[in-house]
């Protein structure tokens, strides 16, 4: 069929079309029609991914499975329109728009995986059509710092104790047919306890209490040897500190322990040691240690701009591509192109976690806002970097798209609160405007 012929470049040029309107929305925050355009190009390239994928499976379940996936999308967003009036919809496109990708990549490596996916992100996204409103009503979140500190590091605890094994990393928690890594949630609950800890008149003291706090969580999770995952919760530390106390020293510390950790890590465990040889030279060790990331790079390499289309590649190859390696299946089968448009997406979400920071008054809510932007980032960056070959492979999630409940469910509560955090910010301006048009009216009698 032409269609499926044409199907990558016509996903390409509706992931461009979809860039140049996301920058748009960021300057034009207000308009309904750039995010109505944003929308429509988000139904359509998820219903030209299951068209190909169903076509060429020749089976009709994909289009089942996407069919409810289309009903429920439809049906949560309107939800939320009619819920809150001050979302922030280019930030809510945009997570739309990586959920779709993910859907359409998982479906394609495993309809069973995309089965179990949906429901992990259906019944989040529900959950999240609250958690706006709890933030902004909720004026206790930064005394409940010492509770969060608590949270944090007795879950990690419990899966020290009690969990399973897993790629080398004690991380998983079996509850009868579900499997969770409790990490992702600790994320959130880490950044509120730092958040709180900091927002208030940054001390020695306090910075003391931070740092022990943040190194307590490290350390557990070195201890399940979930080093990519230590690795996020140390860098959102320290960038916290940096914005709380503005101390370049502080920040330069922090690096120069990084890197001694690391050094201590390499010393200590096998499995860094192996990521580290397979990072310095891949082809050297392509057939051991090496493997998956030349099986990943050779799927980039391959795909070229265009990529080889979906279902057309062999991404299978890859070991743990669904989850850790996704990127790789992306670029081959859509193309770099494409891949380069994903990346983008991602930043955009991020110049716009930014911009609600920043244009935040309470400290808190800032602090909060900015944790929560390098922590999504920062996830990104160790990612992307591990799958081209950039940076060693940490093995963490690229958010919303690979294939993981925890992470997904991790990630949309994480969009739900800078969404809660963003109606803070316009009902704040609103009553700022009234106040000018108050004065105004006055001075003019």
């Amino acid at each position: 069929m032409t269609f499926i012929a044409l199907g990558k470049y016509i996903m390409l040029i509706m992931l461009l079309l979809y860039i140049m309107l996301a920058f748009l929305a960021i300057s034009y925050k207000k308009s309904e029609f750039i995010g109505s355009l944003e929308w429509m190009i988000v139904i359509l390239f998820h219903l030209t991914g299951y068209i190909i994928v169903s076509v060429n499976f020749s089976d009709i379940k994909y289009m089942i499975v996407y069919s409810v996936q289309l009903i429920f999308i439809y049906a949560i967003t309107k939800l939320y329109r009619f819920v809150y009036n001050d979302i922030s919809r280019p930030l809510y496109n945009n997570m739309m728009m990586l959920i779709v990708i993910g859907l359409i990549m998982v479906a394609r490596l495993s309809l069973s995986s995309c089965i179990r996916q949906c429901i992990f992100i259906g019944f989040t996204l529900f959950v999240g059509l609250f958690v706006p409103f709890i933030i902004e009503k909720a004026k206790i979140l930064d005394k409940l710092c010492i509770l969060f500190c608590m949270a944090g590091i007795g879950i990690l605890l419990l899966v020290l104790i009690m969990g399973q094994t897993k790629y080398g990393a004690k991380n998983w928690l079996v509850i009868g047919p579900v499997m969770l890594q409790p990490s992702e949630f600790v994320k959130i609950i880490y950044v509120f306890a730092i958040a709180g800890i900091l927002s208030k008149r940054v001390t020695f003291k306090r910075i003391l209490f931070t740092a022990a706090v943040a190194g307590a969580h490290v350390l557990i999770l070195v201890l399940e040897k979930d080093l990519g995952v230590a690795l996020l919760f140390f860098m959102t530390f320290l960038i916290m500190l940096f914005i709380a106390s503005g101390s370049f020293l502080l920040f330069g510390g922090g690096l120069v322990s990084l890197c001694g950790m690391s050094v201590v890590a390499y010393k200590l465990f096998s499995h860094v040691r192996v990521r580290v040889l397979a990072f310095m030279d891949p082809w050297a060790v392509i057939d051991n240690e090496g493997y998956q990331l030349s099986q990943s790079l050779m799927a980039i390499g391959s795909g070229g701009w265009f990529g080889s289309g979906l279902c057309s590649g062999m991404p299978t190859s890859i070991p743990v591509v669904i989850s850790d390696f996704i990127f790789a299946a992306i670029a081959e089968e859509m193309g770099a192109g494409s891949a380069l448009c994903v990346i983008i997406i991602y930043l955009c979400c991020f110049l716009t976690f930014l911009e609600i920071a920043l244009r935040l008054e309470n400290s808190f809510h800032k602090l909060l806002a900015m944790g929560l932007s390098t922590m999504f980032f920062t996830q990104v960056i160790l990612t992307l970097g591990g799958v081209t070959g950039f940076i060693p492979s940490t093995g963490v999630t690229l958010p919303l798209i690979s294939q993981g409940g925890s992470s997904a469910v991790s990630v949309i509560m994480l969009f739900s609160i800078i969404q809660g955090l963003y109606a803070i910010n316009q009902k704040a301006a609103g009553k700022r405007e009234e106040l000018e048009l108050k004065e105004e009216m006055g001075e003019d009698e």
